[in-house]
């Protein structure tokens, strides 16, 4: 009898772990801080990106067509090895999900773009955690999960670090800049990995990193993109929090709650709460998807915010005073 309920209970564990998770989707945005266009589309993109919850973006800035850009020139040869691995160098803005290049005439700002790879499952699992070494440095340990029996035994891991948000005035208008690639843990074109064999097995992937003073390591966080070498087509993908929400270990930190901004509801209509438990502070300022102040506020502990002036997109709250300082964001609709 023993024996038949741990067969039993091993049969309905397989069962469980097969085809049970869900692909992320992944949307690569090629842009360029020099950019008009980028300027005149991307706003519309992000505003559509915020109406798409668990969507994961990354921000790579190629030299084509404008060399000069601040944050290609970070890192020149990563950065344009990427829109060349998908064909799209020389133009910007372009959009690349799951693995597929979306076509410059398609309308950004349009939630279709993102249709056709929504609900799918995934053949694999990725647990991902990153960890401070030292002062100067951070180690990726990538974990790829087999869920699903597959015809191909080796696939592309692209991993790198990432900034979450940049605040730059750049020559196109642009003052805010989301998820900016920084490194590679996996090299210009990534590295081809050896997938586990058997359903249940697992592969480890661990690459050290140094980081730059020029960075806001708080803003770090590292992503890997796991793709079928041949087709780029996305098998699965994840992300870490960013450095400022981790202890040493690779653990989430627990938020400190002498300063906690909550906003709510988030998405938000006609009005919005903020809240917050800390220390007296001086202003909460509002910011738009470009980085322009829209409004700033007194505020104690309790405020509520008319938003029915406002358009549809992503905004950003800013608290200082006392030494602490929060930023949530938050979509209007």
């Amino acid at each position: 009898m023993r024996i038949f309920l741990l067969t039993l209970c091993l049969f309905f564990s397989a069962l469980i772990l097969k085809s049970q998770v869900t692909k992320k989707i992944v949307v690569e945005h090629f842009t360029n801080t020099r950019c008009s266009i980028c300027a005149s589309r991307n706003p519309g993109f992000y505003n559509n990106l915020a109406t798409q919850p668990g969507v994961l973006h990354i921000a790579f800035h190629p030299s084509a067509p404008y060399a000069a850009c601040l944050l290609n020139n970070y890192n020149v040869t990563e950065n344009d090895a990427r829109t060349n691995y998908y064909g799209v160098y020389g133009s910007t803005p372009r959009l690349v999900i799951n693995g597929a290049v979306v076509a410059t005439s398609a309308d950004y700002s349009s939630p279709s773009i993102f249709a056709p790879y929504k609900s799918q499952t995934a053949d694999f699992s990725i647990l991902i955690n990153q960890y401070r070494i030292g002062t100067d440095s951070i180690k990726i340990k990538i974990k790829i999960i087999k869920l699903n029996s597959i015809s191909f035994s080796t696939a592309t891991l692209f991993a790198g670090i990432f900034e979450d948000t940049i605040f730059y005035n750049a020559p196109n208008g642009e003052t805010m800049h989301f998820d900016v690639f920084r490194n590679s843990y996996t090299g210009a074109q990534g590295t081809i990995v050896s997938l586990p064999q058997a359903i249940g097995d697992s592969i480890i992937y661990t690459r050290i990193i140094k980081l730059s003073n020029s960075l806001n390591n708080g803003r770090i966080y590292s992503l890997a993109i796991l793709q079928n070498s041949s087709t780029k087509a996305l098998l699965q993908a994840e992300k870490t929090p960013t450095l400022g929400k981790q202890n040493g270990t690779g653990i989430p930190l627990i938020q400190d709650k002498r300063a906690c901004l909550e906003v709510y509801p988030n998405p938000a209509t006609d009005k919005v709460i903020l809240k917050y438990n800390g220390p007296d502070f001086k202003t909460v300022e509002l910011y738009n998807s470009l980085g322009m102040l829209m409004n700033s506020y007194g505020f104690m502990n309790s405020l509520e915010i008319d938003l029915s002036a406002l358009p549809s997109g992503i905004y950003f709250f800013r608290t200082n005073g006392d030494g602490i300082s929060e930023e949530k964001k938050l979509v209007k609709i």
